[in-house]
């Protein structure tokens, strides 16, 4: 008999942060930041995740850039983490690699039952 595979362990195998944007005012102009703090109460820090690279097809479907890498980041979250355009999304994959990404999808509910919430990234600044 197969062992079952619940949706918080599918969706516990990598760990990103999501932070939000932030403007501070300068000396006579505003800077703009990305941080935690900015998403209050929300998920930010070591949250759990399945991130996987998408394939050509799915990053054209989504209208990620040519030659820019793309992944699908599933969460498994009783409620929505409310992952908007206005956050980047930061991990680091196997190899060691940090990436920081553009939020290309925000999340929504991939099994209609809001227990599994799903967001497409886009690298920031860097080609396949």
């Amino acid at each position: 008999m197969a062992e079952l595979t619940s949706i918080e362990q599918l969706t516990s195998r990598d760990t990103c942060e999501i932070r939000r944007e932030s403007v501070a005012a300068g000396s006579g102009e505003a800077i703009k930041t990305w941080t935690t703090g900015a998403r209050g109460a929300l998920p930010a820090v070591d949250v759990k995740c399945r991130i996987q690279e998408q394939n050509a097809k799915e990053a054209n479907e989504c209208g990620v850039r040519s030659g820019v890498r793309s992944w699908n980041v599933y969460f498994g979250f009783s409620g929505d983490p409310k992952i908007t355009v206005a956050d980047r999304l930061f991990f680091t994959d196997d190899s060691g690699t940090a990436h920081e990404c553009l939020i290309k999808q925000p999340s929504k509910s991939d099994d209609n039952q809001n227990r599994l919430w799903k967001t497409v990234i886009e690298e920031l600044g860097f080609a396949r």
